[in-house]
């Protein structure tokens, strides 16, 4: 028969029984975690990889077209397809937002549009950025054509907004 007063029970014996007990159980979570966190990590990994290989390939592939339209040179068109990797990384970082928050989906989107005509115009020479500032004012024209006629039709400005960040 067990009574408070035995020996087995007592008060210094069952602090350390308890603590020993946390520390293994304490011990087992943090393997667990630390388990699960690296596999997360890996799994992120794999798939940011997925992700930055279409980008270099969809990037590569507008830089080719954009070499053929500006005749880039060898200096021009490493930094080109820096600008477009830079592009296409955001655009990726950006997309999310067009499922939870459109307005800044939209600014940002705008933004990176902006921040990228800029830096095509900073490497081109005085020909090539009369050729952009020509393509620059027919998308304009463009989007002023599919706003006027969206308007036409009654959208509504975040309709517009989504539509003409589309138009290139």
């Amino acid at each position: 028969r067990f009574s408070i007063s035995s020996p087995y029970f007592s008060k210094n014996n069952l602090i350390n029984v308890v603590s020993t007990l946390f520390e293994h159980l304490i011990l087992i979570n943090m393997k667990k975690i630390l388990l699960s966190g690296l596999m997360l990590f890996m799994m992120v990994s794999v798939f940011a990889q997925k992700d930055t290989d279409a980008d270099r390939s969809s990037a590569e592939a507008v830089t080719q077209v954009l070499v053929g339209k500006y005749d880039l040179t060898d200096a021009q068109t490493a930094k080109m397809l820096k600008i477009q990797q830079r592009k296409f990384k955001n655009d990726a970082e950006i997309a999310p937002l067009e499922a939870t928050d459109v307005e800044k989906y939209l600014a940002k989107m705008s933004g990176n549009e902006q921040q990228t005509n800029f830096s095509i115009r900073r490497i081109l020479d005085k020909d090539q950025a009369k050729i952009l500032t020509k393509e620059e004012v027919d998308l304009r024209l463009k989007r002023a054509g599919v706003s006027s006629r969206m308007q036409k039709e009654g959208a509504s400005s975040l309709e517009i907004k989504k539509a003409l960040i589309k138009v290139n």
